[in-house]
C-alpha cells in the first residue's frame, strides 16, 4: 500500500490523477492528509510518500518528524523521503540549478537581485522560512 501524505488543500489533484490516470492504483494508493495526522491512532504498513514537505508549518512538522521517528524504524513501514533531510522547494530549486539541471534559479525576493535575468516569475509563500525540524 502507498500512502501519499498532502495537505487537504492539495489532495484534489491527486485524486484527479487517481480518477483519471490512475484508476489501476487506485486499490493500493491512499492519499492522507497532514491535517489528520494528529486524530490518527493506528499507521498501516506500506510506503510513505510525504509531499509538499515545505508547506507544513512548525508545529505540523514537528508533529510529522515525531510520528517519522517512531514509525521508520518498523517492519513493513518505509518512507521515501526523510522529513528532516528532504529538500525543500526552494533549496531543491537551487540545487538543481547549481548541478546544471536546470536552467533556471529561485531567489527569495528579500536576497541580493543584482544578477537575476527577465523573465522574472513571482510566487507567493506563505511560509516565509521553512519549518525547522530537530535534527
Amino acid at each position: 500500500m502507498i500512502h501519499f501524505l498532502v495537505p487537504a488543500a492539495q489532495a484534489a489533484a491527486m485524486k484527479d490523477y487517481l480518477d483519471v490516470q490512475g484508476k489501476s492504483l487506485c486499490e493500493e494508493f491512499r492519499v492522507l492528509h497532514y491535517e489528520g495526522l494528529a486524530q490518527q491512532l493506528e499507521f498501516v504498513r506500506g510506503t510513505y510518500v510525504l509531499a509538499a514537505l515545505d508547506q507544513l508549518s512548525p508545529a505540523m512538522a514537528r508533529l510529522l518528524f515525531e510520528i517519522y521517528q517512531e514509525l521508520k524504524e518498523i517492519d513493513g513501514i518505509r518512507f521515501l523521503n526523510d522529513p528532516c533531510r528532504s529538500l525543500q522547494r526552494l533549496e531543491l530549486l537551487t540545487e538543481l540549478y547549481s548541478r546544471g539541471l536546470n536552467d533556471f534559479r529561485a531567489v527569495r525576493a528579500n536576497t541580493d537581485l543584482t544578477d537575476v535575468r527577465f523573465p522574472v516569475f513571482l510566487a507567493k509563500s506563505d511560509n516565509i522560512t521553512a519549518p525547522s525540524l530537530p535534527s
